[in-house]
């Protein structure tokens, strides 16, 4: 929930919206509170607290596969959480650009996290990433590597942002100019979340997000996920001369899952929430 956004507000309040017991002891001086009121130094007071929302991993987790067709797409567009396109979408050219534009509700966050993925025969790097127009570094790179006869890259970017603010996002890609297709996805996600690269299928606990991409080679369709175990997806296929696969599964189950990937070629990172 929300807190009030004028009169009097308490410390029962605040603890309520921190999912603590009413009764905790509190100092508006806890790492927590100070997140909460958006304070991270300096002088705190009740007033900071109005209006703003404490995001968990549920409901950052719950918010993006309700809006995952919008939250997680690719070049193709999402229309289903199973896709495969055969389609060139840039041949002869030695970079293509991915831009999507955004109308979010649902959830407030002080942060979202950003994670573009590309997937070609020959992609070398991912650059000139903007949200909202402005230009911003790479919080880091999850892999970068040679997957069943194409090339798969992945980075992701931290901003200060609530999500509700998202409106645009955009990247370059870069790869070896050829007949050769070449696709990307972007996700959004409120909230603040770290990845582990990982390879294949693993284990994915609730509330937890995976995002991956992979090529097989050859020209024809080739799914990334084998078995979803249960979780929410998506899974896309495209193919020119190559094969590439981009998809992601997320986890609000209640309950740890196990994901199965086609093949051991599949590069995925696996996203847990650290702070909303």
């Amino acid at each position: 929930m929300t807190l009030q956004a004028s009169g009097v507000i308490s410390f029962s309040n605040i603890n309520t919206e921190l999912q603590r017991s009413s009764t905790s002891l509190l100092s508006l001086n806890d790492t927590n509170a100070r997140e909460l009121a958006n304070k991270p130094s300096g002088i705190i007071s009740l007033s900071d607290f109005y209006g703003k929302t404490w995001l968990t991993a549920d409901d950052a987790a719950t918010w993006f596969v309700s809006n995952r067709d919008t939250a997680h797409n690719w070049v193709f567009g999402s229309s289903g959480d199973t896709r495969g396109v055969n389609n060139p979408y840039a041949r002869y050219v030695s970079s293509a650009t991915y831009s999507r534009s955004y109308s979010f509700s649902g959830v407030t966050s002080r942060w979202v996290t950003v994670v573009f993925t590309a997937t070609d025969n020959g992609v070398s790097s991912i650059s000139n990433i903007q949200v909202n127009g402005t230009t911003r570094s790479p919080t880091g790179t999850v892999y970068s590597t040679y997957s069943g006869g194409v090339e798969t890259i992945q980075v992701y970017v931290h901003v200060e942002l609530d999500i509700k603010s998202v409106t645009s996002t955009s990247m370059t890609w870069n790869f070896n100019s050829g007949n050769a297709g070449s696709w990307a996805s972007t996700a959004v996600l409120p909230g603040k979340w770290t990845p582990s690269g990982q390879s294949g299928g693993y284990s994915v606990a609730d509330n937890q997000i995976v995002i991956g991409s992979g090529g097989e080679g050859g020209d024809g369709p080739y799914y990334g996920i084998s078995s979803a175990g249960g979780m929410n997806y998506h899974n896309f296929s495209a193919w020119w001369y190559n094969c590439g696969q981009l998809f992601m599964l997320a986890n609000v189950t209640g309950s740890s899952k196990t994901w199965s990937a086609n093949a051991s070629s599949m590069r995925s990172g696996l996203y847990t929430f650290v702070e909303g």
